[in-house]
């Protein structure tokens, strides 16, 4: 996996494929296709060594693995908030961070015991 370094003012973007959804754009769903019409691209997407990014306001999702730090003792870095994902929430945020789960870092496991945890900033 890659920790990506974005660049201030940019942000990862949100692959939106349902052209029903506010989020969706055809430009970017256009450039995608040819993006991922390279099975190496895609492969790499897939496991995590692709992203896509866009200048301009938006939000920038991470998936933190703690380690064997104390979960209860941890705080995200600067500029960074946590957020706690509940069943209850779990539909609010999924369309704002789906980009994580293709990085090969998320385990179901670590986050229920809550040495994985979800942090965002505002791009």
């Amino acid at each position: 996996t890659v920790d990506y370094i974005i660049p201030d003012g940019w942000h990862r973007a949100i692959i939106c494929e349902d052209e029903d959804e506010e989020d969706f754009d055809p430009w970017f769903s256009f450039i995608q296709g040819l993006a991922f019409g390279v099975d190496d691209y895609f492969t790499a997407y897939d496991e995590g060594l692709l992203t896509f990014i866009c200048v301009g306001p938006g939000e920038e999702w991470r998936l933190v693995d703690l380690g064997e730090k104390n979960p209860e003792e941890w705080t995200p870095e600067g500029g960074w908030m946590h957020v706690e994902l509940h069943v209850d929430n779990m539909m609010d945020f999924m369309p704002r961070m789906g980009y994580i789960f293709t990085d090969g870092v998320f385990d179901l496991g670590r986050v229920a015991s809550g040495k994985q945890k979800f942090v965002f900033r505002c791009a």
